[in-house]
């Protein structure tokens, strides 16, 4: 132990530099540093270094012998020979080599330590979540056990409750009828009492107008006339009662009469109409008929074209690579079908079929067929004409195979959604006219229908 005296004024808080290192010159101290420096100061036994970085290697097929492990450790950090000593208990390092293993069994140490935090955390959240779930359901259930046992209550106190009412409705309903019902055997028996009366009446007035008719022989007339059972002024009601019965029977077979008439005009129109729609549907089938022969007509020559121009650039498309686009492998969905050349792209808006049969109803239902028709001619020009011209511009100009290819799969892919559209328009159009059919019979049927509830009310 050396004592060093930090200045020679004895006051303290002052350290002077020079006198310190004189005193520690003159006691040998930088030399014992000098000599510790250039040997190995640092010593550590091999089952104490396996022990503590043991964990570092990255190999874990090494002995488990201390002495290997140690080694294999000092190697895999590419720690110089020069700067450690192995012997046969313990290893001797140079000064800093023992600190750089620190630091990084310290960063090893820290990295692990986060590894596990964050594992550790993830289990804990999930177990968290876990239990939050298992909890929100347990409560969801004892809730809605709850929830159903007070709406059972409340179900059965409203039955209890209805039936209650049902009851009081009841025993209301059932008094108000025995009152009414009393009432009218009430009445029932004073109108009959009256009815019995005057019968009484009438029979003792019959009996009296006999005897008298009796002692008054001379009389025929006169007892035919009393004898009659209906007085004069009730056979001038039954003759007007009749006269009116005549003229309602009139009127029915008047109305009648018309309502026939009108029958038959609905039915002759009704025979127009099927007359009329027969003719549409052979001129449907037969468009049908010559779209499907211009589509394979198309297709047999764009699949000329194709194979054409496939041999023509047959020696060009061998040194493509193998991710290059084939004619036969492309697709789309989002292009828009019109009158155009082949590299340009101009789509034609289509009409509703719908509307265009109403609109064509009074100038003439021909109209959508022959429209549909005439685009259908139009647009097969249209591609004949493309393909021609792809012809030509492929036997003008040989060199253009890519070209070619691309305006040969753009004639395709338009002539693919130009007739999926067709054939849904064409389909479109014939149920708006089997619709526009339907709906003039029965527009007839109801004005006729309405007409008669008139008459009749």
């Amino acid at each position: 132990i050396r004592c060093i005296k930090p200045n020679s004024k004895q006051l303290p808080g002052i350290y002077e530099k020079d006198l310190v290192l004189q005193q520690l010159r003159c006691c040998g101290v930088l030399e014992v540093v000098k000599i510790a420096r250039c040997g190995y100061p640092n010593r550590i036994t091999h089952q104490d270094f396996a022990s503590r970085y043991g964990f570092l290697l990255s190999d874990k097929s090494i002995s488990q012998d201390p002495l290997s492990i140690s080694v294999a450790i000092l190697q895999q950090f590419n720690i110089q020979p020069e700067l450690y000593q192995v012997g046969y208990t313990k290893l001797f390092f140079r000064t800093g080599q023992i600190g750089s293993l620190e630091d990084i069994r310290k960063r090893v140490l820290q990295s692990v330590t986060g590894l596990q935090n964050s594992y550790r955390g993830h289990k804990a959240r999930s177990q968290f979540l876990e239990l939050k779930a298992g909890a929100s359901a347990l409560q969801s259930f004892i809730r809605g056990e709850t929830a159903r046992r007070k709406f059972a209550s409340l179900l059965q106190n409203r039955k209890s409750d209805l039936q209650r009412s049902k009851h009081k409705h009841k025993r209301s309903a059932s008094k108000a009828f025995d009152e009414q019902q009393k009432a009218i055997v009430q009445l029932q028996a004073v109108i009959r009492g009256w009815l019995a009366r005057r019968h009484f009446d009438d029979m003792h007035v019959s009996e009296d107008s006999i005897v008298e008719n009796a002692t008054r022989v001379q009389e025929p007339d006169v007892k035919i006339m009393e004898s009659k059972d209906i007085p004069p002024a009730n056979i001038m009601v039954a003759d007007n009662v009749m006269e009116e019965l005549q003229r309602q029977i009139e009127r029915a077979e008047s109305s009648l009469a018309q309502k026939e008439q009108e029958n038959a005009t609905l039915r002759t129109q009704l025979q127009q109409y099927e007359m009329k729609w027969s003719a549409y549907e052979a001129k449907m089938q037969m468009m049908e008929d010559a779209w499907q022969k211009q589509i394979a007509s198309l297709q047999i020559s764009l699949a000329a074209a194709k194979k054409s121009l496939a041999s023509e650039n047959g020696a060009g498309q061998a040194g493509r690579q193998e991710g290059s686009p084939s004619p036969r492998s492309y697709d789309s969905d989002d292009l828009s079908m019109g009158p155009r050349t082949p590299g340009a792209t101009t789509p034609t808006k289509y009409s509703d079929p719908i509307a265009e049969v109403r609109e064509a109803n009074g100038s003439g239902l021909n109209y959508p067929v022959n429209r549909l028709a005439k685009e259908f001619e139009q647009q097969m020009q249209v591609f004949d004409d493309d393909a021609r011209a792809l012809f030509d511009v492929r036997a003008s100009q040989p060199a253009s195979g890519m070209n070619s290819y691309e305006q040969l799969r753009r004639l395709k892919m338009r002539f693919e959604v130009w007739k999926k559209e067709y054939k849904m328009r064409l389909k479109e159009t014939r149920a708006a006219l089997h619709k526009l059919g339907h709906s003039d019979v029965e527009k007839h049927r109801r004005k006729w229908w309405g007409k008669f509830s008139a008459k009749k009310h």
